[in-house]
Parts: C-alpha cells; sequence; structure tokens
C-alpha cells in the first residue's frame, strides 16, 4: 500500500502517477473476446481504479469503474460471442468457444488454466463490488458460478450474499488444488506423459488472491474469506518451495546444474522443465511467475530471492530492450530489491506492457517499494558447483530438466 512517503520527492512521485492515469484510462477502449485476455485487461481496468481511490483522482476513479461494470455486464448476462455455459459433465464454467474446440481460449472447455482465466474476472469483480455492492446483488448469480468454478468451498456456505447457491452440487472444491503438494495444476483434462503440471505460479496465486479479496467483503460470514486465504497461502508457500531456487534453499530440492536457472518454468507431476509452453527464453520462464504484479506480488517474491535471480536476469538482452513487453515485468521484478534504478528507467524510457499492466501500475508498484530511494544490495550469491548430486539422470537432464 502507497501510504508512506519514501523518499523527498514523494510529491513529485504523485503527480507522476497521476498523470499516467489520466492517460492510461483511456488507451484502452477495445476488450479482448477470449477469456484469458479480457481477464488480464479487466485485471488491468481493476488496479487503474484501485490507484485512482488511493490518490483520490475523482474522475478516473468514476470513469474506471464504470468501464468495468460495463465491459463485464455481456459476460454476466451471457450476450457475449464467447459467452460461458454450464458443463454438466465435469460441473464447471467453460467458454462457448471452449465447448466447440478444444484448442480454443487455451482449453478452457477442457478446464486449462481456469484460474488463470477466473482469477482476473474475481479481481475485477472483488474491485466492483468493493465501491458499488449492488451490482454484486444484482448480478449475484452469474458472479458466484465465476467465484465457485475455481474456489467452491467444502460445504455450502449460507450468508445474505451466497444465500443457498449450491456450490457443492454444481462445482468440486478448489478444482485446480492438489492438497498435499499445496499448489494447483492447471492442465485440465488434457493427458500428459509428465502428468498434471502447471505453468503460472503467480497467475494461480492471483487467482486465490482474488477469491480472498472477494470473499473478504462479505460480512455475514468469515469463515469462506479464510478458506480463501488458505488457497492463497498454500500456493504461495508451494510457488517458493517448488519454482523458486533461491541460493540459500535448504536442503536442495534441484540438482545444481537446474538450480543456477534461480526458476522453473514448468511442474509437472513427474519433472520440471526450465522453460515454458510459449518458448524457452530466460524472460518468459521468470517473467510469467511475477504476472499479474498486485500488492500480493510483494507476499510473492521476497527481496532475498529477486536478489538471486539478478545473476540470471540482469545480463538478459530484454532487460534494454523496452519495446519487449517481458522488459517490463522484469523491470517490476527488479524494482522489489532496487527500485530507485526502476524508477528513473520508467522517467526516461517507453516501456510496453502485457496486457495485465498499464504504465500507472508500474508507477504504483515501483514507487511504492520499501526501498524506494535506497536500493538494496544483493548479497553475493554462492555459486553451485556446475555437477549433479550423483544420480545418472541428472547428467542427462542438465540445465533444461526433463
Amino acid at each position: 500500500v502507497f501510504a508512506t512517503p519514501y523518499s523527498r520527492t514523494y510529491n513529485a512521485t504523485i503527480d507522476f502517477i497521476s498523470s499516467a492515469l489520466n492517460k492510461d484510462i483511456d488507451r484502452f477502449p477495445a476488450f479482448a473476446e477470449d477469456s484469458y485476455n479480457f481477464g488480464k485487461q479487466f485485471g488491468r481496468e481493476a488496479r487503474l481504479v484501485l490507484t485512482a481511490h488511493r490518490f483520490n483522482n475523482t474522475n478516473v476513479f468514476a470513469k474506471g469503474l464504470a468501464k468495468l461494470q460495463s465491459q463485464i455486464l455481456s459476460w454476466l448476462q451471457g450476450t457475449n460471442v464467447d459467452h460461458f455455459v454450464y458443463d454438466t459433465a465435469y460441473g464447471g464454467l467453460i467458454t462457448v468457444h471452449g465447448f466447440r474446440s478444444d484448442g480454443e481460449d487455451y482449453g478452457n472447455g477442457n478446464y486449462n488454466d481456469h484460474h488463470f482465466h477466473y482469477g482476473y474476472f474475481l479481481y475485477g469483480l472483488a474491485v466492483i463490488c468493493r465501491f458499488n455492492a449492488s451490482f454484486a446483488d444484482e448480478h449475484k448469480d452469474a458472479i458466484l458460478y465465476i467465484l465457485s468454478d475455481i474456489g467452491a468451498p467444502l460445504g455450502n456456505a449460507s450468508t445474505s450474499f451466497l444465500k443457498n447457491f449450491p456450490q457443492r452440487e454444481l462445482f468440486p472444491t478448489a478444482r485446480h488444488k492438489d492438497w498435499f503438494v499445496g499448489h494447483s495444476y492447471a492442465s485440465g483434462l488434457f493427458a500428459q506423459a509428465n502428468g498434471k503440471s502447471q505453468e503460472s505460479s503467480s497467475e494461480a496465486v492471483n487467482a486465490y488472491y482474488a477469491l480472498a479479496l472477494f470473499t473478504s467483503l462479505d460480512p455475514d460470514d468469515r469463515s469462506y474469506f479464510e478458506y480463501a486465504r488458505l488457497l492463497l497461502a498454500m500456493e504461495i508457500r508451494s510457488t517458493q518451495l517448488y519454482w523458486h531456487i533461491p541460493a540459500a534453499q535448504s536442503p536442495p530440492i534441484y540438482e545444481p546444474a537446474f538450480a543456477a536457472n534461480k526458476m522453473v518454468g514448468v511442474v509437472s507431476e513427474m519433472d520440471v522443465v526450465y522453460s515454458t509452453w510459449f518458448g524457452g527464453r530466460p524472460a518468459f520462464i521468470h517473467g510469467i511467475q511475477v504476472i499479474p504484479v498486485t500488492p500480493i506480488t510483494a507476499s510473492l517474491l521476497p527481496v532475498t530471492f529477486v536478489a538471486d535471480e539478478r545473476s540470471v536476469l540482469d545480463a538478459l538482452p530484454v532487460r534494454t530492450n523496452p519495446s519487449d513487453i517481458w522488459s517490463s515485468v522484469l523491470s517490476l521484478d527488479n524494482a522489489i530489491v532496487d527500485a530507485a534504478t526502476e524508477w528513473t528507467s520508467l522517467q526516461t524510457t517507453t516501456y510496453n506492457y502485457d496486457t495485465w499492466s498499464s504504465a500507472a501500475n508500474a508507477m504504483h508498484w515501483i514507487a511504492s517499494r520499501p526501498n524506494f530511494g535506497t536500493a538494496v544490495v544483493p548479497p553475493p550469491t554462492t555459486a553451485s558447483p556446475a555437477s549433479c548430486f550423483g544420480y545418472p539422470a541428472c547428467a542427462v537432464a542438465g540445465a533444461f530438466g526433463g
């Protein structure tokens, strides 16, 4: 939360953020039709609304809140092109395009990445409902279908908001969560030789963070909120255990050759890899474990771990190529340890942002880091020996896993 001035340029900092807000609120007039990209854009606008509220920019706040409500309305009413349908076979909310084709909407019809998609929806809905509770009441059932698809509780709740909505009859409990390992699996019904898998740990965290935000708005029953917090805490803890590879990890989980990467790209039941489904660039691998950047990111990415990441990320060509959207992502990641440098860069560089982010969100994040104005100098990292623990398979897998 941006509540305390961290430098003598505090007032100027607010001016920069407010100026970016005024531009960003009108910068993105059209939203995507598919659930994932719409969700990211919806989440981006929600961040603008919250930032405008924080800095008392009433014009952007009002415009942004109205925009959120108008953009989500067709999804809640089922009048958009790629509308939701309920799947009676598996008990879930899927898109009609996903229902018609396995490859549409990133496999949504086969329950792939639902928590990634719907987490963004819930984040935006939580922001709307925080400031306009009547909107939630008016579209209660539609919202509960979205919420329940990824965050149905252990039993039916009976609060004034949920009333008698039959969550347990319509949806499985916490669809994506593996209660043994603590994190989620994203791959849905798709068969994979190496078992179920998950790529974007941070988008999984975002899903349960959004669920916690939304359920916190119901004053009648804290149990659902506490349940959402449990899902969130488990996801963060397991991400930091299985995706993050800090130098001080003890006992070490991964072979030294693989651990030098500092981050896992995809965690599967039978293996881990230093790659992603969309490419093997280190910027992809690290960046997809950062997005979206919201207040919960500070809990997900500790300063000590981000300092360790610098041994991999600082020399990447993308760091000096602001036209690449992953450059802005890595800038926000690095701000956790060196906000002052990233703030200076932001004033002189025009970054391209992925659909979940904006200049105002980037400024707010960087300026609200506790080290803003005083860079955190990371301690020297003790290099792991480029060898294996002794298992022949390690030498075969090498630095890329598998």
